[in-house]
């Protein structure tokens, strides 16, 4: 959301990029804490509590999938317009995918694009086909109707963060110019280091 020169930040834009990022690793945090401590239901509820568990774990799967996908989108195309316009982003690039956009963008702006081969890239593609399917469900024929597909072990919380981390490297490694991802990286490992341990109480982001 920033470029950096010699003497300060110029090129700056706003919106919810960097929140995204909060979103996701939130649900990090919870998805982990739900792992371990669990919920005690008192009352009738003790009899619901491993449902409401289960409940709440595949909440925490698909909001960090989606939260994940938003920060990918809002972030290609904040990247693509701090380095030309969102004049020429809005005209030139905004009607691709969010894959297409990256590669296409980093190839217009860098030495080097990001390669669409790259097994960082190939796992963006399986998130965005993923975060397609959620979005655009289809409900099939059979008996379950109580009961929600398996969700893929390929992008539990933990996989989502992973692959937000793995991109901003590769990134950085791509265009060496581009601090934000720094910054982006450097408040995740922040927020692993200081967010909270209550399940009820999530991650501190004060240092955000």
């Amino acid at each position: 959301m920033f470029e950096i020169d010699k003497e300060n930040i110029t090129k700056t834009r706003e919106g919810y990029l960097f929140v995204y990022a909060q979103i996701c690793f939130n649900q990090v945090k919870r998805y982990a804490n739900l792992l371990e401590f669990g919920k005690e239901g008192e009352g009738f509820r003790q009899f619901t509590a491993n449902i409401e568990l289960e409940a709440e774990i595949l909440e925490c799967k698909i909001s960090c999938v989606l939260s994940t996908a938003l920060f990918f989108e809002a972030y290609a195309f904040d990247y693509c317009a701090r380095k030309s316009s969102a004049t020429y982003t809005q005209k030139y690039l905004d009607k691709l995918d969010p894959i297409s956009k990256w590669v296409i963008g980093t190839k217009l702006f860098c030495d080097e694009g990001l390669d669409q081969g790259n097994e960082i890239i190939e796992r963006l593609k399986k998130l965005f086909k993923l975060r397609n399917n959620l979005v655009h469900h289809k409900t099939k024929e059979g008996d379950n109707y109580d009961q929600p597909p398996p969700f893929p072990d390929e992008f539990t919380p933990e996989k989502c963060i992973k692959l937000l981390s793995d991109f901003l490297l590769y990134l950085k490694t791509t265009d060496p110019s581009e601090d934000f991802a720094d910054f982006v990286q450097d408040h995740i490992q922040s927020w692993f280091k200081y967010t909270a341990q209550d399940c009820d109480f999530y991650p501190i982001l004060w240092e955000a």
